[in-house]
């Protein structure tokens, strides 16, 4: 029951993020990268609601009605627009067939993946952060209480504002109040394979940029390589394949693997198309900003310094002022943020 419990809720989590997604992906970008903004627009939904609710000391429970009409308002949008460009490019003639090279390199690649989806479903890894992290968010899940409660005893406890400013572990405690799968088994056997595969649906993006959408042989090889380099990252407990391979459901490999790196990819993009930036691009970066907020304070800092030298890039190669201010105006969310954090703390 349980296993066809957590398939249906990725099934579930794929279409919704698939459709929230479309809203802000361009036409010229990977069908797939629909999914990985839709998860960056739950995470900044879930910053925008969650942080008021927490320091409001509310209900759980009102953070994840209030969540579920958001997403299933912004899906119906999705899917409108999905089926408009479904519509669109019917007869569009598909891609040219693999070639062997291409299908041998491709194979390695997902391999490599399966073997580490393999590893992190069915293994445990010792992780002293889980003892925090996933036990806030059982603790909330089971009490129905955002950080009042000590996440090792249960007793009674102020707010720790350091981690109510990222409620990242509320948004996984509302997830698993509507699936009904509990907090520890959602966080380590159903989300973090689904967060590794946004990773590299990231990458393979990436690798688009860098060799061209239709130099699969390269971009093939370029993942097989960034893979491996993933496979043996663990020389230090803090680079982000250690993040992305042992603590694939905490915010802080969330910021790591998936938004800063889908942050340069956004501004790569921008930067090879001259700079310009329009609507989508805008909403995906306000996106990527409250998303980083979600996932630990250290993003209010980081993605603002991104931000930054990218508005310098822009400002030193004469690319207007209007572009200039779409890119920087997002890190509002960071500083918002911080100050109110050194406020209250």
């Amino acid at each position: 029951m349980l296993i066809v419990r957590a398939l249906l809720f990725v099934a579930v989590m794929l279409v919704a993020a698939t459709g929230m997604g479309n809203l802000i992906r361009r036409d010229d970008e990977g069908r797939l990268m629909a999914v990985v903004y839709g998860f960056a627009i739950e995470w900044a939904l879930a910053f925008a609601v969650g942080v008021p609710l927490v320091l409001l000391e509310k209900r759980l429970s009102l953070l994840a009605a209030v969540l579920m009409g958001l997403y299933l308002l912004l899906l119906l949008a999705g899917l409108i627009v999905t089926i408009m460009r479904a519509r669109k490019g019917a007869g569009k003639p598909t891609g040219k067939p693999l070639s062997g090279s291409e299908i041998v390199y491709l194979g390695i690649f997902l391999s490599i993946v399966l073997f580490v989806l393999y590893k992190t479903v069915f293994y445990a890894y010792a992780d002293g952060d889980d003892s925090f992290y996933v036990a806030t968010a059982r603790v909330a899940e089971a009490s129905d209480r955002m950080y009042l409660l000590d996440a090792y005893i249960g007793t009674p406890a102020p707010i720790p504002y350091r981690y109510a400013f990222a409620p990242f572990p509320m948004w996984v405690s509302s997830l698993a109040r509507v699936s009904g799968i509990d907090s520890a088994t959602l966080s380590h056997s159903v989300l973090a394979p689904m967060l590794i595969v946004l990773t590299y649906i990231i990458f393979n993006e990436i690798s688009k940029l860098l060799f061209g959408a239709e130099n699969r042989e390269k971009r093939y090889m370029f993942l097989i390589l960034a893979a491996v380099f993933e496979l043996f990252s663990n020389v230090s407990t803090s680079t982000a394949g250690t993040f992305m391979l042992t603590r694939a459901r905490q915010g802080k490999e969330a910021l790591a693997c998936i938004i800063l790196p889908l942050l340069f990819y956004k501004l790569f993009k921008i930067a090879k198309e001259g700079g310009k930036v329009g609507f989508r691009d805008f909403t995906a970066v306000f996106a990527i900003t409250g998303a980083a907020a979600l996932s630990s304070l250290l993003g209010n800092i980081l993605v603002p310094i991104m931000l930054l030298g990218a508005v310098i890039w822009m400002f030193a190669t004469g690319k207007g002022l209007k572009n200039a201010v779409a890119t920087g105006l997002p890190v509002v969310i960071s500083m918002i943020t911080v100050l109110l954090y050194l406020k209250m703390r």
